[in-house]
């Protein structure tokens, strides 16, 4: 979630009369201007999305008014309406930052094409939980921008943005990876991994079938010696902690990396 409470707390602090009105005056039109632009990206954001992120700015302004309230319901006459309405214009205009900072880069960075978003994976058509699916978060981290970060305890995969951003994916953590920690790149990229690598995959290698339909789903990126990145046929294991595999995204999701992440891309793995 962007930090909406500096940009709340900065516009209210400089508040003069800083008053229960005068702090209800930018409350209202901040959120207004933050549902303009949630609905105003392209390709349109899911409701759910848009849920959170306007429930993140209600919980700042529940949070500065615990820190700000209790003063009087003094008239807002025509001299404190031009004092508010710097203050009010400063945090529309932060907000409108933060706003596009993280929803409006909604691909990977500059060494990722700026091609249409594949389609987004609705918590109803997997039975995924919404918060393993890929969404913009807030994230301050050292590493350039483009780097894949893998977070093996929280089960996240972060893809570093411009303007503290990260597109964020849920994960499942298998065997095959408990080693990898560190700085890779990626190596090579694979199609329908693992398609003869099992009793079923070798059938279906026999009668045609669909290749995309493994345990290692459509897609693997390779990096390290052993580590993959892969897709799985069992969506409900992101995550969790997996029976067999390395790293494994929703297919949709993996299939993304494939098209978007060239061989060298930095992958970081967390413990």
């Amino acid at each position: 979630m962007a930090d909406y409470d500096s940009v709340i707390l900065g516009a209210i602090g400089k508040l003069d009369p800083n008053t229960v009105e005068t702090r209800r005056s930018i409350y209202g039109r901040a959120r207004q201007a933050m549902l303009d632009r949630l609905q105003s990206v392209e390709p349109r954001l899911p409701k759910p999305v848009i849920d959170a992120e306007l429930s993140a700015l209600n919980e700042a302004i529940e949070r500065a008014e615990a820190q700000y309230g209790g003063g009087g319901l003094d008239s807002v006459g025509g001299r404190s309406r031009k004092k508010i309405a710097v203050p009010v214009i400063a945090a529309l205009s932060a907000i409108g930052i933060v706003i596009v900072a993280a929803l409006g880069v909604m691909v990977f960075g500059p060494r990722f094409s700026r091609e249409k978003q594949a389609k987004r994976v609705e918590p109803s058509s997997t039975g995924v939980s919404y918060v393993y699916l890929r969404q913009p978060v807030y994230y301050r981290t050292t590493h350039p921008v483009g780097t894949i970060l893998i977070d093996k305890a929280q089960r996240f995969i972060y893809i570093v943005l411009p303007n503290v951003v990260a597109l964020r994916y849920g994960i499942g953590v298998g065997p095959e990876c408990a080693t990898a920690a560190g700085l890779y790149r990626i190596s090579r990229k694979e199609e329908a991994p693992g398609h003869g690598e099992t009793a079923l995959g070798q059938l279906r290698n026999l009668i045609g079938g669909d290749r995309a339909d493994t345990p290692f789903g459509p897609r693997a990126l390779y990096f390290g010696t052993d580590y993959r990145l892969h897709g799985t046929n069992a969506p409900l294991s992101i995550g969790s902690t997996m029976p067999r595999g390395c790293f494994a995204l929703l297919n949709e999701s993996v299939t993304e990396f494939y098209d978007k992440a060239p061989v060298e891309t930095r992958i970081v793995v967390i413990e």
